[in-house]
């Protein structure tokens, strides 16, 4: 799946993605050479060095001594989670793309998405229930993003990561109408679905730096869809937001209830088995945590 996802992003598949990022200005003014990237499972594909394709022409390369060519631009990256946030700080790293990774302890995809009191209400049950305390230890939407909005704004590009997961396509519209007035300029990284594998998260570094190479600049009218979808119908929405073939849509949170019937045996069985079942067989682009299917099952 990993190889398989490089290839999608690297790949000659990938020639509108470099079109389109032209068109909008996006591919660098100067090349250089390029460099491959080496997979952890030891093989090296053949990808465009970071300094030949990505984001775009106001972007300054440097000589690091280290490892090549580095970014001197104020960058700043906007993963969807914290798992997502350390892989893409990885790629930062490991592999030039250069800037700083930020996210919010979220999962967006399930919950009523309303202000912190009714957010933060709904979860707690479901943390306590998993872990007790759990729910005092994480901080509400608005509360982490007031906690790193300064920071984003700070930078002359923001790069928001997403991809084909509801998770992920949910936080791409939250990102987008919560930086409505951010001034500088805002690119995106998709990750493609790779053998039913979706998420920024599912991928290793050199994986998502080989994306990187292909990401697009959001235009002003891109930006304002994505947003008026955001406040439109999703803001005050409640249930799951799950992602199918047509797009984004809002369920309700039995949409998973079959699933983890299916997945009980006729003889007494731990739930965690149950859950660990339900989980392996969930469609890639709507995968929950056991601590969700934990409440349904509960609730069932």
């Amino acid at each position: 799946a990993v190889a398989t996802a490089r290839q999608r992003c690297a790949g000659t598949g990938s020639a509108q993605f470099r079109a389109r990022r032209n068109r909008r200005g996006g591919a660098f003014v100067q090349s250089r050479p390029a460099r491959s990237i080496q997979s952890r499972a030891g093989g090296v594909s053949g990808v465009r060095g970071i300094a030949e394709g990505g984001f775009g022409p106001e972007q300054t390369l440097g000589k690091s001594a280290g490892s090549g060519y580095r970014c001197l631009m104020k960058r700043a990256h906007l993963a969807p989670g914290m798992a997502a946030r350390g892989l893409v700080a990885q790629a930062c790293r490991d592999h030039g793309l250069g800037g700083k990774a930020f996210a919010v302890d979220d999962d967006l995809d399930i919950g009523p998405l309303a202000d912190d009191a009714k957010r933060t209400a709904w979860w707690a049950p479901l943390r306590n229930m998993y872990l007790d305390g759990l729910a005092n230890e994480i901080p509400g939407l608005e509360e982490q993003w007031r906690e790193i909005a300064p920071k984003l704004e700070a930078a002359n590009e923001i790069v928001i990561w997403s991809s084909d997961s509801a998770d992920d396509q949910t936080h791409l519209r939250f990102a987008a109408a919560m930086l409505e007035q951010y001034s500088g300029r805002l690119s995106l990284v998709h990750v493609p679905t790779s053998q039913e594998m979706a998420g920024v998260s599912r991928f290793y570094p050199d994986t998502l730096a080989a994306c990187a190479a292909q990401s697009v600049i959001l235009g002003e009218a891109e930006r304002d869809q994505l947003a008026r979808d955001y406040r439109d119908r999703l803001w005050g929405s409640d249930g799951v937001r799950y992602q199918t073939d047509d797009g984004l849509e809002v369920r309700n949170y039995s949409i998973f209830d079959q699933g983890i019937l299916d997945a009980c045996p006729i003889e007494f069985a731990n739930p965690a088995k149950v859950i660990g079942v339900a989980m392996s067989r969930l469609d890639g682009r709507n995968w929950v945590g056991d601590m969700f299917l934990r409440w349904r099952l509960r609730h069932l």
